[in-house]
């Protein structure tokens, strides 16, 4: 369950920041290529941001005192 979370919220995430260069830079900011890479960077970004926050708290819960 926690992998469509983590799906869903990348996904989500990257709508967001799509629409954000959209409102504040114009359609044109996402018709080029850097604007691409922009978001795709940003996308992973969080993306692997995601993944490391879960690894860190299933190492937490499964640590023993």
């Amino acid at each position: 369950m926690s992998e469509i979370r983590l799906i869903v919220s990348t996904v989500v995430f990257a709508i967001l920041l799509a629409v954000f260069e959209i409102l504040f830079y114009g359609f044109g900011s996402l018709a080029t290529v850097k604007g691409i890479v922009y978001v795709l960077l940003q996308t992973l970004a969080f993306f692997l941001l995601m993944l490391w926050i879960r690894r860190a708290g299933d190492d937490a819960d499964s640590k023993e005192d």
